[in-house]
């Protein structure tokens, strides 16, 4: 039988630059990467794989499964590595939880074996904390056999015994606390036994440098008990921050390449938009880093941002051709419908055909699309909504009783409109939704066309005096 080994991984790949996304995984066993299983995915920036392998060729015991992804550019993300314990032969058998044994802290000695009448799954819904355990912290340890005679890890535990006199009505009688590591500075404010506390006052110290700090709190109550320490990072800033703070320089870097920043003045701006080309043309193409932080009046810098780009061209604006697109349904990507086209800038598109296949029912769907230009670069995936209903138009706009015949057709079809209209126009689209024929007609109630193209399935759509509908032939 097939052993399988079951996994689920997510993968996020951010560009925000070149919008690159994975197209694919690989994945192997142990150190054996000769052996390694490459799958092709749709393109998407975030993957999650929730899937089954065979390991019928690994050996029962501890194994390492390795894993990473590539992007559209043939880039490996880090390899993601896990170990596994494959189970021997006999664990593909119906194993049942024949009886479990548990015990507390150290003392296996006087563990407590307990029948479980052979099931699949058991839940423990029991007090089985024994009384003469003292008050304090303890861990509870369970394992279980099953009818293989197999016996799994042990589970362990932290739990909390609290003293008998925690029944009682307990009440917060006082609380205290300090800064830092400072405890013999600690201060002791009385809680007046509330039985919740909500501290709400300015607990900072005005001779407290400022930077950051931590603050600590623990509670009492009426029995004595001390809460465990609640402890919190903050940043004190200068007094001066309560100025009219602004920004007057800011440097940015690429890479880790700090050593070589730019430094420059902001005219004391209290908001600050860098809007022009700062890469400079010795960056080599590739995927970079661009990193930029700013300093305000009272001379504190900001934090560091990071942003990802891809530099192709050598720093140049080079205007790019479109050469290709597809478009696909949902996530149904292998079913993707993909043109080429003559090289242009600018694309437009305003027919998508739905596929026989695709199997788009009444409801919501996803059309997806995306565009490839002249350096065999993909532009980022484009997604939007549409609604399939038993009607795309109202009925009042719908030609009706229409014949197209012979269908399948040899090359030529008959129209009959079943009665006389002013205007009418014919189109004809292949089923990657590109327009193939054109015709108009006036004042007739009949035409034929000759459909001089290959064999398969097209779309006939007919307008006649502002009505319209669309009809499925096939060229023989």
């Amino acid at each position: 039988m097939k052993r399988l080994f079951s996994f689920i991984m997510f993968f996020v790949l951010a560009w925000t630059y070149g919008q690159n996304s994975i197209v694919g995984y690989e994945y192997w066993f142990d150190n054996n990467y000769n052996e390694k299983v490459n799958t092709v995915v749709a393109p998407v920036s975030i993957l999650t794989i929730n899937s089954s392998v065979a390991t019928s060729n690994l050996v029962s015991g501890i194994h390492t499964f390795n894993i990473r992804s590539w992007d559209t550019n043939g880039l490996f993300s880090s390899t993601l590595s896990s170990f596994f314990y494959k189970v021997p032969t006999q664990s593909t058998l119906n194993r049942t939880i024949m009886n479990y044994e548990y015990w507390f802290d150290n003392d296996f000695a006087n563990k407590v074996s307990v029948a479980a009448n052979n099931q699949e799954t058991f839940t423990l819904n029991t007090n089985v904390v024994p009384s003469t355990l003292a008050g304090g912290i303890h861990t509870f340890n369970i394992r279980f056999k099953d009818n293989t005679g197999l016996t799994s890890s042990t589970l362990s535990s932290f739990f909390y015994k609290v003293p008998a006199q925690s029944t009682l009505n307990r009440t917060i009688e006082n609380y205290e606390y300090w800064f830092d590591n400072d405890y013999a500075n600690k201060v002791l404010v009385a809680a007046n036994n509330q039985e919740t506390f909500t501290l709400n006052t300015n607990a900072v110290p005005s001779a407290l440098a400022f930077g950051i700090h931590i603050f600590n709190i623990r509670f009492k109550d009426n029995t004595g008990l001390t809460s465990s320490t609640l402890s919190s990072f903050f940043y004190k800033v200068p007094d001066q921050s309560t100025f009219d703070r602004k920004i007057v320089t800011y440097e940015y870097w690429f890479d880790n390449d700090y050593a070589n920043k730019v430094s420059e003045t902001a005219n004391n701006q209290e908001t600050f938009t860098l809007n022009t080309n700062v890469i400079p043309t010795t960056l080599p193409n590739g995927i970079h880093t661009f990193n930029i932080r700013f300093k305000d009046s009272t001379t504190l810098s900001s934090s560091t941002l990071s942003s990802f780009f891809y530099k192709n061209q050598n720093g140049s604006l080079v205007l790019k051709n479109i050469v290709e697109y597809e478009y696909w349904f949902n996530d149904d990507y292998s079913n993707k419908i993909a043109i080429a086209i003559t090289p242009s800038q600018t694309v437009n598109i305003n027919t998508f055909i739905i596929p026989e296949n695709s199997g788009l029912g009444i409801g919501t769907h996803q059309l997806n699309i995306r565009f490839k230009d002249d350096s065999n670069l993909w532009s980022s995936i484009s997604t939007s909504e549409f609604n399939m209903s038993t009607l795309d138009i109202a009925d009042n706009n719908l030609l009706k009783n229409i014949v197209l015949y012979p269908n399948p057709t040899d090359g030529y079809l008959n129209i009959e409109l079943k009665q006389v209209y002013t205007e009418i126009n014919i189109k004809v689209f292949d089923i990657r939704g590109i327009e193939v024929y054109h015709q108009n007609n006036q004042n007739t109630d009949k035409t034929e066309i000759h459909l001089d193209f290959a064999s398969g399935m097209y779309f006939v759509n007919i307008t006649a005096d502002g009505k319209t509908c669309t009809k499925k032939i096939l060229r023989k």
